[in-house]
């Protein structure tokens, strides 16, 4: 009778591991599903409901981006392939957007504006770079993310764009 007992022994433990196996393989699969739905059903507006404008500005705020589109667009159309320009800000999808060549290697203010050793000697370099370049167009973002200026940054930058901008622009 012992050896009946063995093959039945393992048909119920075969049937327990197959059960296992569909728990175990179910049971994060379930997990994943719910997650999924719980995530989808809170960013419902953001993905489904909201053009791609809306969506950026809900997710950027007042950063310039859709901005950005026109403003490109439009030196493209009043600057020629070998004009340069220069922005003043961390916007450098101007440039891609423009198809227009940088004055300055400064695509980003925000080393510029912090409190280091070389910060007033490259906002010197950003402004020489500028000068000797005389770019077409100088586009200057007044948005505090694209800067993010502290209280113990250097200001020649500033000062000497009021005074340019009087005189080149």
């Amino acid at each position: 009778t012992s050896l009946n007992f063995q093959p039945q022994c393992l048909k119920v433990v075969d049937r327990f591991r197959s059960r296992s196996n569909i728990v175990a393989l179910g049971a994060p699969i379930l997990l994943l599903i719910f997650c999924l739905s719980v995530t989808l059903f809170q960013q419902r507006r953001f993905l489904f409901q909201m053009t791609p404008a809306q969506a950026s500005r809900a997710l950027y705020g007042q950063n310039p981006f859709l901005e950005s589109l026109e403003v490109g667009r439009y030196i493209r159309a009043h600057t020629t392939k070998d004009d340069q320009i220069a922005v003043l800000g961390s916007e450098p999808q101007i440039y891609f957007y423009s198809g227009r060549r940088g004055a300055t290697g400064y695509i980003y203010m925000y080393e510029l504006m912090k409190d280091h050793d070389r910060a007033l000697q490259m906002q010197q370099e950003l402004i020489h770079e500028i000068e000797s370049a005389t770019p077409e167009f100088l586009i200057f973002v007044a948005n505090h993310s694209s800067w993010i200026e502290r209280p113990e940054s250097p200001n020649l930058l500033f000062d000497w764009f009021r005074g340019y901008k009087k005189e080149h622009y």
